[in-house]
């Protein structure tokens, strides 16, 4: 694939193309709602077209996505539940009937790109998880609940979430749907 259809469908796609130099030894990609950003190593090893040539068919890929998650955040409504931590401790009781396990604590925070994240069996929360409907919440407190269960993300967490959450594949289209969504309105 050539740069400048490379570039051409970026653009068309809704996203500005974006390129820089870093001090890294391999490329990075950024890509977010508004833009995609290519960084190439300073040193030249690795041009432009190249790096297009090898990965720019994945990459168009992912920035249509993207613009598929884009139009469809449009159409979602954003909640603000104010008793969110309320609606947590609910699904991790009712997960902990079934799983035999429990997190030491749990506290929400501000976080970037993640919804949750457990660290020695304590659990933290994104904020932006009150934006979601309680059906998305419900899904990642699963998610949270299997990997304390099973101390991995592997194809047994995968198994577990699909017996504690049966439309977790929507549900996991649905929570990129919302943080296109977030996004735009928290300007992350």
């Amino acid at each position: 694939m050539r740069v400048e259809d490379f570039i051409k469908a970026v653009e068309e796609a809704g996203f500005k193309f974006i390129t820089d130099n870093i001090t890294n030894d391999k490329p990075e990609v950024i890509l977010n709602t508004h833009a995609l950003h290519i960084f190439l190593p300073k040193d030249g090893s690795i041009s432009l077209e190249d790096f297009i040539k090898e990965q720019g068919e994945k990459l168009l890929q992912v920035v249509t996505k993207l613009r598929e998650y884009k139009e469809e955040a449009k159409r979602v409504p954003l909640y603000e539940h104010e008793n969110l931590r309320e609606i947590i401790e609910s699904y991790i009781e009712e997960f902990s009937k079934t799983l035999g396990v429990k997190p030491g604590g749990i506290s929400i925070t501000r976080m970037g790109k993640s919804w949750i994240r457990c660290v020695d069996n304590f659990f933290i929360f994104s904020e932006f998880l009150k934006y979601l409907p309680e059906e998305l919440i419900r899904h990642v407190v699963a998610c949270g609940m299997c990997y304390l269960a099973v101390k991995n993300n592997g194809p047994e967490l995968q198994s577990l979430l699909k017996k504690l959450d049966p439309d977790a594949e929507r549900h996991i289209h649905m929570i990129k749907v919302y943080r296109v969504a977030i996004e735009k309105k928290e300007r992350l």
